[in-house]
């Protein structure tokens, strides 16, 4: 009988070593299986006509999206600039591996705006529009 516990001590002990190192390998195993690395960079090109003033930009590397998708997202932290079309800026994703870029329209003027968003050298994101009350937005989340 005590072989018999201790066969089952044993049996336990080896399938909570296997999930904890199938548990661990969740955690990395993107990484290892697919050969990529994390993210470190997002490139944003701005461009467009019709601008008649600096374009306000939000950036932020520290948000959370919501049950809604897109339209539900809460920025811990953010940046807001007045830039100069076209432009174009290299930000830092190395620490928390996500990004988002928001182009809100101009209250006096409505200019026709694209949006490219590169993530490590590669175009991850482009839209075009008229900004009559529009939004440009993109967010990437690794994880």
């Amino acid at each position: 009988m005590w072989s018999r516990n201790r066969s089952k001590s044993r049996f336990r002990r080896e399938r909570l070593l296997l999930a904890g190192g199938l548990a661990l390998l969740g955690l990395v195993g993107c990484d290892l299986i697919t050969g990529t690395d994390p993210p470190e960079e997002a490139r944003v090109e701005l461009t467009g006509s019709g601008v008649e003033s600096p374009i306000m930009m939000i950036t932020s590397n520290s948000f959370l999206v919501g049950a809604g998708g897109p339209e539900d997202i809460f920025l811990r932290q953010a940046d807001t600039a007045f830039v100069n079309v076209p432009f174009e800026q290299t930000f830092s994703m190395r620490e928390t591996q996500q990004f988002l870029v928001r182009v809100p329209s101009p209250e006096d003027h409505d200019p026709r705006l694209a949006i490219r968003v590169f993530i490590d050298g590669d175009l991850s994101h482009t839209q075009e529009q008229v900004m009559d009350g529009g939004l440009l937005q993109y967010h990437f989340t690794r994880f």
